[in-house]
């Protein structure tokens, strides 16, 4: 079955530039965070959890995700395994999720990648998806 998120791809060439910078960014970040964490993913599950996230940002914004400061990634990376409520989630888990996401209406919102680690914004996402998933 092809991914859920796929529908979504952006093909870019600024994108792409783009994602560049980002994915040295995540190298870094993941090689800081797994010095003193031990990492339930790897680097190819993180890289692609930023593409698919990016992906899907532009294709629904329209426009590059603003970039994020290495501490910022450092923290998304950190928590990507889980929520402040315990709640697990894995790569396949995101690929339902991540588009789930952009289909949400928020007001004010601008869809950053902050947004969507913030809060109960993934647990709800995993609510609406889980049929998807299982």
């Amino acid at each position: 079955m092809e991914h859920f998120y796929q529908m979504f791809k952006c093909e870019e060439v600024i994108v792409m530039l783009c994602f560049d910078v980002v994915e040295r960014q995540v190298i870094s970040a993941y090689s800081k965070v797994s010095q003193y964490k031990d990492m339930l993913w790897t680097l190819e599950e993180v890289k692609e959890f930023f593409k698919i996230f990016y992906d899907c940002h532009n294709a629904y914004c329209r426009y590059a995700h603003p970039f994020l400061k290495n501490e910022t990634i450092e923290r998304i990376i950190y928590n990507l395994g889980f929520d402040d409520n315990g709640m697990e989630y894995s790569l396949n888990d995101y690929k339902y999720m991540i588009p789930q996401y952009f289909r949400t209406r928020f007001y004010n919102c601008d869809y950053s990648i902050v947004h969507f680690m913030s809060g109960d914004i993934r647990l709800m996402r995993y609510y609406e998806v889980q049929f998807l998933i299982d």
